[in-house]
């Protein structure tokens, strides 16, 4: 299994995808890669200290962001218009990735939806969001155990396996927020909310 070891930390929020599922698991059959759940990252790296109490205090997070599903409760899902697919290595965390990019303007359900989460969960690192760039990961690998040459035509082989991927849209349906310390087989799930799709 051509696992991305990358280490991640503390806690993201996410817009998931469930759509994407399919997608996500074929391309990690194909090349023997780990799944993980279809998502955009809302906001990343809510630091989590040891603490009862105090901002950084799990249950603070957690109440923050209760919060935030209470904003959302009448929101209904936010549909996602597809732009184009990038693929590398990261120069941020280091492991190989295939992004699939979303379009975005300014008074958008998605961009309301970036700023309502990085305002309610008080989120420190605004000027490093993805609000500007919303992706979803279609692959994470480890570019130590799988050769470049198997990676080259990634994108290439993604839109012949699913020809229409960039003309179809997608649809965020649940925001949900996640510990994300560690490594991928780490990340678990600590709550979630769904948004209507009525």
């Amino acid at each position: 299994m051509n696992t991305a070891t990358t280490q991640f930390s503390g806690v993201s929020v996410w817009a998931l995808v469930p759509t994407m599922s399919q997608i996500i698991h074929e391309i990690a059959q194909k090349y023997k890669l780990d799944g993980h759940p279809p998502h955009l990252t809302l906001v990343y790296d809510i630091p989590i200290t040891t603490e009862e109490e105090g901002k950084h205090s799990i249950s603070n997070v957690r109440q923050r962001f209760k919060k935030l599903c209470d904003s959302l409760r009448h929101s209904e899902a936010v549909s996602l218009t597809p732009t184009h697919m990038e693929s590398g290595i990261s120069k941020l965390f280091g492991h190989g990735y295939c992004d699939l990019f979303f379009e975005i303007k300014e008074d958008c359900a998605l961009s309301c939806l970036f700023q309502t989460t990085m305002d309610t969960m008080e989120w420190d690192k605004k000027k490093e969001s993805f609000f500007h760039k919303p992706h979803a990961c279609l692959a994470y690998w480890n570019p130590n155990t799988l050769p470049e040459e198997q990676t080259a035509n990634i994108q290439q082989d993604i839109l012949e396996l699913y020809p229409e991927l960039l003309a179809q849209s997608f649809l965020i349906e649940e925001v949900a927020l996640w510990s994300t310390e560690g490594t991928l087989q780490n990340w678990t799930q600590l709550d979630s909310f769904p948004l209507s799709s009525d």
